[in-house]
Protein backbone atom coordinates (compact mmCIF):
# COMPACT_ATOMS: atom_id res chain seq x y z
CA UNK A 1 0.00 0.00 0.00
CA UNK A 2 1.44 3.23 -1.07
CA UNK A 3 0.18 5.08 2.00
CA UNK A 4 -2.18 5.06 4.73
CA UNK A 5 -4.67 7.74 6.28
CA UNK A 6 -7.33 8.05 9.12
CA UNK A 7 -10.34 6.41 8.25
CA UNK A 8 -8.84 4.36 5.13
CA UNK A 9 -8.28 0.60 5.27
CA UNK A 10 -5.14 -0.77 6.12
CA UNK A 11 -4.06 -4.33 7.33
CA UNK A 12 -4.37 -4.86 10.84
CA UNK A 13 -2.72 -8.68 12.41
CA UNK A 14 -5.29 -9.64 15.37
CA UNK A 15 -6.16 -12.91 17.56
CA UNK A 16 -9.29 -14.61 16.50
CA UNK A 17 -10.61 -17.95 18.08
CA UNK A 18 -8.81 -19.94 15.19
CA UNK A 19 -5.64 -18.03 15.44
CA UNK A 20 -3.69 -14.82 13.76
CA UNK A 21 -5.23 -13.40 11.02
CA UNK A 22 -4.43 -10.35 8.52
CA UNK A 23 -7.91 -8.16 8.15
CA UNK A 24 -8.53 -4.63 6.86
CA UNK A 25 -9.56 -2.24 9.29
CA UNK A 26 -10.37 0.96 9.14
CA UNK A 27 -7.76 3.64 10.64
CA UNK A 28 -9.72 5.43 13.87
CA UNK A 29 -11.55 3.82 16.84
CA UNK A 30 -15.26 5.20 18.05
CA UNK A 31 -14.65 8.13 20.02
CA UNK A 32 -15.95 9.40 23.30
CA UNK A 33 -19.57 9.66 24.00
CA UNK A 34 -18.65 13.54 23.88
CA UNK A 35 -18.11 13.15 20.13
CA UNK A 36 -15.18 14.16 17.27
CA UNK A 37 -13.42 12.60 14.65
CA UNK A 38 -12.51 8.86 15.09
CA UNK A 39 -9.43 8.29 17.30
CA UNK A 40 -6.60 7.39 15.89
CA UNK A 41 -3.95 7.34 18.22
CA UNK A 42 -4.85 6.48 21.75
CA UNK A 43 -2.53 7.38 24.94
CA UNK A 44 -4.55 7.67 27.92
CA UNK A 45 -6.17 3.98 28.13
CA UNK A 46 -6.59 4.29 31.43
CA UNK A 47 -9.67 6.56 30.61
CA UNK A 48 -13.05 4.47 31.21
CA UNK A 49 -13.79 5.01 27.42
CA UNK A 50 -10.52 2.37 26.48
CA UNK A 51 -11.43 -0.08 29.46
CA UNK A 52 -13.25 -2.86 27.25
CA UNK A 53 -10.99 -3.00 24.88
CA UNK A 54 -7.60 -3.48 26.42
CA UNK A 55 -7.92 -7.27 26.94
CA UNK A 56 -5.81 -9.66 25.02
CA UNK A 57 -8.52 -10.43 22.07
CA UNK A 58 -8.90 -6.46 21.23
CA UNK A 59 -4.87 -6.39 20.89
CA UNK A 60 -3.36 -6.05 17.27
CA UNK A 61 -0.13 -5.29 15.42
CA UNK A 62 -0.21 -2.72 12.56
CA UNK A 63 2.79 -3.35 10.22
CA UNK A 64 3.96 -0.19 8.48
CA UNK A 65 7.71 -0.25 7.30
CA UNK A 66 7.66 3.73 8.15
CA UNK A 67 5.47 6.95 9.28
CA UNK A 68 5.62 10.54 9.28
CA UNK A 69 5.20 13.40 10.91
CA UNK A 70 4.66 17.66 9.73
CA UNK A 71 7.79 19.58 10.99
CA UNK A 72 6.52 22.00 13.76
CA UNK A 73 6.58 25.71 11.38
CA UNK A 74 5.51 26.36 7.68
CA UNK A 75 8.13 25.95 5.07
CA UNK A 76 8.92 29.56 4.04
CA UNK A 77 8.74 28.89 0.32
CA UNK A 78 5.58 26.36 0.07
CA UNK A 79 4.27 28.16 2.74
CA UNK A 80 3.29 24.39 4.20
CA UNK A 81 4.63 22.07 6.71
CA UNK A 82 7.30 19.78 5.78
CA UNK A 83 6.75 16.33 6.08
CA UNK A 84 9.55 14.08 7.99
CA UNK A 85 9.52 10.73 7.25
CA UNK A 86 10.60 8.20 10.22
CA UNK A 87 12.15 4.28 9.88
CA UNK A 88 13.79 1.26 12.00
CA UNK A 89 16.85 2.00 9.16
CA UNK A 90 17.39 3.55 5.44
CA UNK A 91 15.90 0.30 4.11
CA UNK A 92 12.48 0.58 5.87
CA UNK A 93 12.04 -2.81 7.03
CA UNK A 94 8.60 -4.10 8.12
CA UNK A 95 8.10 -3.28 11.78
CA UNK A 96 4.40 -3.05 14.20
CA UNK A 97 3.19 -0.67 16.08
CA UNK A 98 0.52 -1.69 19.16
CA UNK A 99 -2.93 -0.99 18.75
CA UNK A 100 -6.70 -2.12 19.60
CA UNK A 101 -9.40 -3.01 17.92
CA UNK A 102 -12.92 -3.10 18.07
CA UNK A 103 -16.58 -3.60 15.54
CA UNK A 104 -17.80 -0.28 15.09
CA UNK A 105 -21.65 -0.29 13.40
CA UNK A 106 -22.74 3.31 12.08
CA UNK A 107 -21.41 5.39 9.24
CA UNK A 108 -17.47 5.83 8.06
CA UNK A 109 -16.18 7.39 5.48
CA UNK A 110 -16.84 11.48 4.62
CA UNK A 111 -20.30 13.39 5.23
CA UNK A 112 -21.00 13.64 1.56
CA UNK A 113 -20.22 9.92 1.26
CA UNK A 114 -21.17 7.79 3.91
CA UNK A 115 -20.08 4.28 3.92
CA UNK A 116 -22.72 2.62 6.38
CA UNK A 117 -22.33 -0.74 8.67
CA UNK A 118 -20.32 -2.88 10.71
CA UNK A 119 -16.74 -1.65 10.20
CA UNK A 120 -13.73 -3.20 11.90
CA UNK A 121 -11.60 -0.39 13.44
CA UNK A 122 -8.36 0.29 14.99
CA UNK A 123 -6.41 2.35 16.55
CA UNK A 124 -2.49 3.22 17.89
CA UNK A 125 -1.40 2.68 21.54
CA UNK A 126 0.87 6.27 21.90
CA UNK A 127 3.58 7.14 24.42
CA UNK A 128 5.58 10.35 24.74
CA UNK A 129 7.68 10.83 21.77
CA UNK A 130 11.26 9.76 22.31
CA UNK A 131 14.33 11.57 21.43
CA UNK A 132 14.39 10.89 17.46
CA UNK A 133 10.52 12.16 17.48
CA UNK A 134 10.53 14.95 19.56
CA UNK A 135 12.33 17.41 17.72
CA UNK A 136 10.05 17.28 14.78
CA UNK A 137 7.00 16.29 16.83
CA UNK A 138 7.55 17.69 20.16
CA UNK A 139 3.83 17.26 21.23
CA UNK A 140 3.11 14.53 19.46
CA UNK A 141 3.25 10.97 20.59
CA UNK A 142 5.28 7.93 19.74
CA UNK A 143 3.80 4.87 18.72
CA UNK A 144 4.50 1.49 21.24
CA UNK A 145 5.87 -1.09 19.69
CA UNK A 146 5.85 -5.45 20.11
CA UNK A 147 4.16 -7.55 22.59
CA UNK A 148 0.65 -6.71 22.05
CA UNK A 149 -0.74 -10.17 20.83
CA UNK A 150 0.62 -11.78 23.53
CA UNK A 151 -1.34 -12.54 27.14
CA UNK A 152 2.01 -11.50 29.16
CA UNK A 153 3.36 -8.71 27.62
CA UNK A 154 2.87 -5.14 27.40
CA UNK A 155 3.41 -2.87 24.86
CA UNK A 156 6.50 -0.72 25.06
CA UNK A 157 8.24 2.27 23.13
CA UNK A 158 10.66 1.79 20.68
CA UNK A 159 14.40 2.31 21.88
CA UNK A 160 15.44 5.43 20.26
CA UNK A 161 18.35 3.30 18.61
CA UNK A 162 16.08 1.48 16.68
CA UNK A 163 14.46 4.66 15.19
CA UNK A 164 15.87 6.93 12.45
CA UNK A 165 14.91 9.44 9.93
CA UNK A 166 15.02 8.53 6.50
CA UNK A 167 13.71 11.81 4.68
CA UNK A 168 16.39 13.46 2.64
CA UNK A 169 17.27 16.10 4.50
CA UNK A 170 19.22 19.27 4.08
CA UNK A 171 20.03 21.40 6.81
CA UNK A 172 22.26 24.36 6.62
CA UNK A 173 23.59 23.90 10.19
CA UNK A 174 24.94 20.42 9.74
CA UNK A 175 22.09 18.72 11.26
CA UNK A 176 21.31 16.00 8.71
CA UNK A 177 21.05 13.21 11.60
CA UNK A 178 19.37 15.46 14.07
CA UNK A 179 21.59 15.30 16.12
CA UNK A 180 23.02 18.34 18.24
CA UNK A 181 25.92 19.91 16.78
CA UNK A 182 27.73 23.56 15.93
CA UNK A 183 25.65 26.03 13.49
CA UNK A 184 27.57 27.05 9.91
CA UNK A 185 26.40 29.40 7.52
CA UNK A 186 23.53 28.46 5.64
CA UNK A 187 20.76 30.10 3.56
CA UNK A 188 18.26 31.71 5.80
CA UNK A 189 15.36 30.03 4.49
CA UNK A 190 14.04 27.71 7.48
CA UNK A 191 14.57 26.06 11.11
CA UNK A 192 16.50 23.55 12.23
CA UNK A 193 14.11 21.53 14.61
CA UNK A 194 17.49 20.24 15.87
CA UNK A 195 19.27 23.86 17.13
CA UNK A 196 16.53 25.87 16.77
CA UNK A 197 18.73 27.96 14.29
CA UNK A 198 17.56 29.84 11.47
CA UNK A 199 19.10 27.96 8.56
CA UNK A 200 18.18 25.90 6.11
CA UNK A 201 15.45 23.27 6.05
CA UNK A 202 14.68 21.62 2.73
CA UNK A 203 12.75 17.83 2.61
Amino acid sequence: MPGVFPDYPAPVLRNTDTGRELALMRWGMPPPRTGGPPVTNIRSTSLPHWRGWLKPENRCLVPPNSFAEYVPVLNPETKKKDVVWFALNEDRPLFAFAGIWAEYRGDRGTKSKPIPGLHLVYGFRTSVPNAIVVPIHPNGDAGEAAGALGTRHSPRLLPERRLAVVTNIEVGCGHATLSCAQGIAGRPRGWCPACRNIEVLRY
